[in-house]
């Protein structure tokens, strides 16, 4: 792939790329990502590039994920919260005064064998709108029982394998490679993964910014709260919701 447009082109009228920043101002302009999958460790398949060391990192327990991670320099621009309740919604963030970019954001795991209970939710409030984002049983009862994730904002192909980490000769790209997964609905666009032949690559906050990915824009204000009515853990990476953002004022 030659840019991120070949994956997600940019909405026209209501998004822009002034000043070489490329944004748009609904989240139904950016897709929501339903990772679900009978084996944990590919419900957890967002892969980036973020490594002090030779290999990609899972968005599983590490402290280095700049999404869901601890390490001081990986998660300055996250807001984050310990989902220890299921069903109980928790806010990521809540900006009342300030512009800037909200960059991805991600539920708690989900736990398999719901027994029809399954659902994962996003609520993104920017500039006093609210758009609400959603997976129930009745979107799709075959994933019910899959471990799961719901990942709202831009992403691209991944890789399970070692590629695009820091110092990588044989890197393939800001993109990576892997399978893609398929497209379920649209407005906003929803992908589903549920196989073990298909891969994230998620962003950090600096690869937003360096690279003009797509991002959502907002004013004035942003409220980010997420839901997860089954949760696979009440504590660790496992059990954190997060969401990315960076304000105008934020020196990267």
């Amino acid at each position: 792939m030659s840019n991120y447009t070949d994956f997600f082109p940019l909405a026209t009228g209501g998004g822009g790329s002034g000043g070489g920043v490329s944004f748009v101002t609904s989240p139904n302009d950016l897709p929501l990502n339903f990772i679900g999958c009978p084996t944990i460790i590919y419900a957890e398949e967002l892969w980036h590039s973020y490594s002090p060391s030779s290999a990609s990192i899972r968005m599983s327990n590490n402290a280095y994920d700049p999404i869901i991670g601890t390490n001081v320099f990986a998660n300055v621009y996250s807001g984050q919260a310990t989902q220890s309740v299921s069903g109980t919604e928790y806010t990521l963030l809540n900006i009342s005064s300030g512009s800037g970019y909200l960059c991805n954001v991600t539920t708690a795991l989900g736990t398999i064998g719901n027994g029809g209970t399954l659902n994962q939710k996003i609520v993104i409030i920017v500039d006093g709108t609210t758009y609400t984002y959603d997976h129930n049983p009745g979107d799709n009862s075959s994933y019910d029982g899959y471990y799961n994730r719901l990942f709202w904002g831009f992403f691209a192909s991944g890789s399970s394998g070692d590629y695009n980490h820091i110092g990588d000769t044989a890197s393939t790209g800001i993109l990576g490679i892997g399978g893609s997964p398929l497209m379920h609905s649209s407005l906003p666009p929803v992908y589903v993964q549920a196989s073990t032949d298909s891969f994230q690559r998620v962003f950090s906050v600096p690869e937003f910014k360096l690279y003009n990915l797509p991002k959502l824009r907002f004013e004035s204000s942003l409220v980010v709260k997420v839901t997860t009515s089954a949760l696979y853990s009440t504590s660790g990476y496992q059990a954190t919701g997060a969401a990315t953002y960076y304000l105008d004022t934020n020196n990267l």
